[in-house]
């Protein structure tokens, strides 16, 4: 193993791990103290880690690196890689209704059948309507919603969201919010989540004065 260098900012070393995994280059990280430390296994490539740091140290927040986290399925912002999503599922069960559990249910198929099948044929099959012949197929005006690009796309429009609005913290509202603003410097389908945030709101609104008119009649 060969140290490459020492960063002030983990989250930047953990996107660069990333970007280099995307260029067939394996790294580790290793914290020391306030720095997180590069480490390289495959000696021979040297030469090319270099020569992508020192690009990387001029344009760290490149979206590039960004695109790459997304590529890799890495769960690198906010650390949310196990005790937050420990309790996920169990709520899940407990206060999600039907829809909801059938959409998830659907994401997740879909994504097990890009993986095994190959993305540009299940796309082909429930892609966004290309053009007025494609009009008449009725299944594509929603089920493009279904496709998930990487392990990271998956958890971020169905589990982490979720996980938050059950457990009350509000904290699907600040990636709505970052969307927007492009905080996170990557492209986000802002109009759909927006869409998907007034469904559930409506959703909620109707079940309320449903539950409601049956109180009263009781």
């Amino acid at each position: 193993m060969i140290r490459v260098t020492a960063l002030s900012n983990a989250r930047l070393a953990l996107a660069f791990i990333d970007y280099m995994k995307t260029q067939g280059v394996d790294m580790e990280l290793r914290p020391q103290g306030r720095y997180a430390e590069l480490w390289l296994a495959q000696d021979e490539k040297l030469a090319q880690v270099e020569t992508a740091l020192e690009a990387f140290l001029l344009e760290p927040e490149h979206p590039r690196y960004q695109a790459a986290s997304w590529r890799t399925g890495s769960l690198h912002y906010r650390g949310e890689t196990g005790s937050g999503l420990r309790g996920w599922l169990p709520a899940l069960r407990q206060q999600a209704g039907p829809l909801t559990l059938g959409v998830t249910a659907l994401c997740v198929l879909v994504f097990i059948l890009m993986a095994l099948l190959g993305d540009d044929r299940v796309m082909a099959a429930l892609a966004y309507p290309a053009g007025p012949a494609q009009y008449v197929q009725i299944w594509r005006w929603v089920s493009h919603a279904f496709l998930h690009f990487s392990l990271l796309h998956l958890l971020f429009n169905v589990i982490l969201p979720r996980h938050q609005k059950l457990s009350g913290d509000g904290g699907a509202r600040s990636w709505l919010i970052a969307g927007y603003f492009n905080i996170l410097g990557i492209a986000i389908a802002n109009a759909a989540h927006v869409a998907g945030l007034v469904t559930g709101l409506l959703m909620a609104f109707w079940q309320t004065r449903r539950s409601q008119r049956h109180g009263d009649q009781r």
